[in-house]
């Protein structure tokens, strides 16, 4: 069952047009800090038309915690590897908006908040599942609303760009043991 699930999310992610980790798995990282959310980057004035990243985990097979830092996926001894639902779907759209994209992604290692790159796509959907190894990683959902920004100016970056959707982003560091 458990090869079959992590052969369905390859193929998944194969016809997403997304990055499919080798053999099917996530590799963990390096123990960092998770990046904070756009608006908490104090790169650009939120306001309520913004939408709002909000992110859940949870696994049929490992006991989830929520941590300070994120979650933690507690697997059976012996295992190497974890499968979670990763779960965006609780994202907010944002006032007399409608979210227009969904996008996961890991591996971000750019700190600039000027550019926050997101590192490498997983899914194009609100909820996803992952096959996570044995340590940490830190997993990023960014959500678009329908509402463009004629311009989006900000004190530390100036402008960042025009006719842009409105979006957030929101990183959780997830660690797998």
């Amino acid at each position: 069952m458990k090869s079959f699930r992590v052969l369905s999310l390859a193929v998944a992610l194969l016809t997403s047009g997304c990055v499919v980790p080798p053999n099917g798995v996530i590799p963990a990282g390096v123990a960092r800090v998770a990046f904070q959310s756009q608006c908490a980057q104090v790169v650009v004035e939120c306001t309520s038309s913004w939408p709002t990243a909000v992110v859940r985990v949870s696994s049929d097979e490992a006991a989830v915690t929520e941590t300070e830092t994120g979650f933690l996926v507690e697997i059976t001894p012996n295992a190497t590897t974890a499968t979670v639902e990763l779960i965006g779907s609780d994202s907010l759209a944002g006032t007399d908006a409608t979210i227009r994209s969904s996008v996961w992604s890991y591996g971000a290692t750019d700190d600039d908040p000027c550019r926050l790159s997101p590192g490498t796509i997983l899914a194009n959907q609100a909820d996803t599942a992952a096959v996570l190894a044995t340590g940490f990683h830190y997993i990023r959902l960014r959500v678009e609303n329908d509402i463009l920004r004629d311009q989006v100016d900000s004190e530390q970056c100036g402008q960042i760009g025009t006719n842009i959707p409105s979006y957030d982003f929101v990183e959780v560091e997830i660690e797998v043991r």
